[in-house]
């Protein structure tokens, strides 16, 4: 069994994936989970596996971000007509503090933190 390093909560919230080189818009979907490592994605379209994303969501209709990213996995869920994927972000580590701090906001129900730290 693989043991997590990172926090990880379970929320849907809206997300876009972008191509980086032109900013193409390839799919709406959510955010099943999130962690600082990554996110378990659905949308409508497939993504392709091993290719570099830009993902944008936003919490609480109020804190947008963007983080790049890579599909560690793509799986079709035909009954749904969806598309499931892995992401694992490809993080500075100064992104990787934000994003664990925007998760511990998430898991504690409180978005004070992100304010106070001056990350949003």
């Amino acid at each position: 069994m693989i043991q997590r390093k990172n926090i990880r909560v379970t929320i849907l919230i809206l997300a876009e994936v972008y191509e980086p080189a032109t900013n193409e818009l390839i799919t709406r979907g959510r955010f099943l989970d999130l962690s600082a490592g990554g996110a378990l994605f659905k949308g409508d379209k497939p993504i392709e596996k091993d290719h570099l994303y830009n993902f944008k969501f936003e919490v609480k209709d109020r804190y947008k971000f963007m983080f790049s990213g890579k599909s560690s996995f793509s799986k079709e869920i035909p009954a749904e007509q969806k598309w499931l994927a892995g992401i694992q972000f490809q993080c500075t580590p100064l992104e990787k503090e934000k994003l664990e701090r925007i998760v511990n906001s998430i898991s504690k129900g409180s978005f004070n933190d992100l304010e106070k730290l001056g990350i949003y």
